[in-house]
């Protein structure tokens, strides 16, 4: 069983992100873990060591995890199955990493609130965790129904790591695809017309004849693909894959804070699953 670890705080983002994850785990089968971590107010730190400290912590703990448990509560009837959460006191970045060099985990969720800003995802996809976390790492920024998933490549990418981490969560599940590559223009002009859309054999400019393997694994399970080229801006290219309620995708680590595809990335207000070069 796939082994998911979701990452909540007492707020709308995490209930999104729940409600999002158990619906995954509904057709995919996997298992959800919930993760919270408690940062120490250096306000009210206890100083020394010993029984004081631990009673304090001890204290702590138990308040993170009532307001986590309502939380939970609160999305039972669409999550039922889901086990006391792990909390932790500390800096979120570290114990986040901690947890995942400790378990083997498959999938990490988190939930964000939508934001346009392309260097405020930049500053997140290149940050110490989303750098060393060993897994895909599922953005969820809106509740829609799972039915298509789009896998959005380039055709400078290794395309087979997408193909790979798509049939290792989706090989049962009642969904279809799309294998989506982006063509970004950036006249006025062109802007002006939006996006212009167009299926193809493969895809363009593509070396080693990437878009007919990772077509021919997708086959092969039994799915079929449609290739899409996507032609435009880079926000009317996110706006338009916003419509698919899943986009998996890599970010390649050279990427600058001003490429179009980052910016395209942070257009896109519906869920994206980033998996593992």
């Amino acid at each position: 069983m796939l082994k998911t670890i979701i990452y909540l705080n007492a707020d709308l983002a995490s209930s999104i992100a729940l409600r999002y994850a158990c619906q995954l785990a509904k057709i995919t089968g996997m298992e959800i873990n919930t993760f919270h971590v408690e940062p120490p107010n250096a306000k009210r730190y206890p100083p020394g060591s010993g029984w004081v400290r631990r009673t304090w912590e001890n204290g702590l703990l138990e308040q993170a995890r009532e307001k986590i448990m309502l939380l939970m509560t609160a999305e039972r009837d669409i999550c039922p199955d889901l086990k006391k959460p792990a909390v932790r006191i500390g800096e979120p970045e570290n114990e986040l990493l901690r947890e995942l060099r400790m378990v083997d985990y498959d999938l990490f969720v988190i939930g964000l609130l939508h934001s346009f800003s392309a260097r405020q995802f930049y500053r997140r996809m290149h940050s110490k965790f989303y750098k060393k976390a060993g897994c895909p790492i599922l953005l969820v920024k809106n509740l829609l129904t799972v039915k298509r998933v789009g896998i959005l490549i380039q055709p400078e990418d290794n395309a087979l790591p997408q193909a790979e981490t798509f049939l290792k969560f989706f090989t049962d599940a009642p969904v279809e695809v799309d294998i989506l590559t982006c063509i970004f223009h950036r006249k006025a002009a062109l802007r002006e017309k939006g996006v212009m859309e167009s299926r193809a054999a493969g895809l363009p400019g593509e070396k080693d004849g990437a878009g007919a393997a990772i077509v021919n694994k997708l086959e092969q399970a039994n799915f079929s693909p449609n290739i899409v080229v996507l032609k435009g801006d880079a926000v009317s290219i996110g706006d338009r894959l916003s419509t698919y309620p899943l986009v998996l995708t890599s970010l390649p680590p050279d990427t600058g804070p001003s490429s179009p595809i980052l910016e395209c990335l942070s257009r896109i207000s519906s869920a994206i699953l980033f998996c593992r070069q």
